[in-house]
């Protein structure tokens, strides 16, 4: 119902509304299962782009369900690469945060990331929203879990039930966005699409 832009706008809308001030602009990166938005507004126009990989996409096209081998972790790098390029390609403004913006992350695998870090076993909205998660964290739970068997992953505190043969997908569009603009912290954001469209209404 909504086009990729509209999603990143949205989400864009949410994810803002109550961070704190900052020097930086703010880009959000927005993980679903199909794909993720990245979005940041620039003089008052949003520049998002909307990138054909996701949690649930990366997993069945490239990384697999299960422990990782060299060859699907070679072949989920180069299919990230690939689609990080198309969005540079179609945004040039993104070269220009590179190095000099403050990345939001939002949806379910930074959730998910941000509970694991914080090892809770019972979600807490208030350890989660606002979390700040290093590059090094992202690329620890990354690796972690794709050396492990699902039922493994499904051990660790912080775990969501369901996300464990996907998580780690995330986490690689995750830390590959995060390379490409040259960010070694990120901020995770509770707070999504549903409160940006409902900002909209009121």
């Amino acid at each position: 119902m909504l086009s990729g832009g509209e999603e990143a706008a949205f989400s864009y809308a949410g994810a803002s509304a109550d961070l704190p001030a900052s020097a930086l602009p703010t880009m959000i990166v927005d993980v679903g299962g199909g794909s993720t938005e990245l979005a940041s507004e620039r003089d008052g126009v949003m520049v998002s782009y909307s990138m054909q990989l996701g949690c649930v996409r990366v997993t069945e096209r490239a990384l697999g369900r299960d422990v990782v081998t060299a060859e699907r972790d070679a072949a989920t790098t180069a299919m990230i690469a690939s689609e990080l390029d198309r969005a540079f390609a179609a945004a040039p403004e993104f070269s220009s945060l590179v190095g000099r913006v403050r990345l939001v992350g939002l949806a379910g695998t930074v959730a998910t990331l941000a509970q694991l870090d914080a090892q809770l076993v019972l979600y807490d909205r208030a350890a989660v929203h606002h979390r700040t998660l290093t590059r090094a964290t992202v690329g620890y739970w990354r690796d972690r879990l794709a050396a492990e068997p699902v039922e493994v992953r499904l051990t660790h505190p912080g775990m969501v039930p369901g996300r464990e043969d996907v998580l780690a997908a995330g986490l690689y569009v995750l830390a590959a966005v995060m390379d490409r603009f040259e960010v070694d912290e990120l901020l995770s954001s509770e707070n999504d699409i549903l409160d940006g469209i409902v900002l909209s209404l009121i």
